[in-house]
């Protein structure tokens, strides 16, 4: 359990069809099965940020797979970078054991030096 590179083409598929209704407009992610609220110190852009991240960083020129880590219940979490012309964003695709969404994410990178963190907060009124 822990980090680990291994990572399944079919899941890989899965998680890129996710992103790409949600950048469409075409997913909610409140609409998924959830098991345990996202972290108080990786904030989740809400569902209707969507469009709003098209809006300021336009489509994603790469989404790449970084990682991923499997918790003591087996929840299998996936990190992808995504990048844009001048912004990166991370997004988080969790895997129950039975293959039910566990977790759909897309936040600012930790430690992120470019101003899509500021350009997302001041757009929406973040905090």
């Amino acid at each position: 359990m822990g980090e680990n590179s291994n990572f399944d083409p079919a899941i890989e598929t899965r998680a890129r069809a996710y992103l790409q209704r949600y950048l469409a407009g075409d997913l909610d992610p409140s609409e998924l099965v959830f098991g345990r609220p996202r972290p108080a110190e990786a904030p989740t852009l809400a569902p209707t940020l969507a469009a709003g991240i098209r809006e300021l960083f336009g489509d994603p020129e790469l989404v790449e797979f970084v990682s991923s880590s499997t918790n003591a219940s087996g929840i299998t979490t996936y990190r992808f970078n995504i990048a844009f012309s001048d912004a990166q964003l991370e997004y988080h695709f969790g895997i129950y054991p039975n293959g039910k969404v566990n977790q759909f994410g897309i936040t600012w990178v930790p430690g992120d030096t470019t101003n899509t963190k500021a350009r997302l907060k001041q757009r929406y009124g973040l905090p």
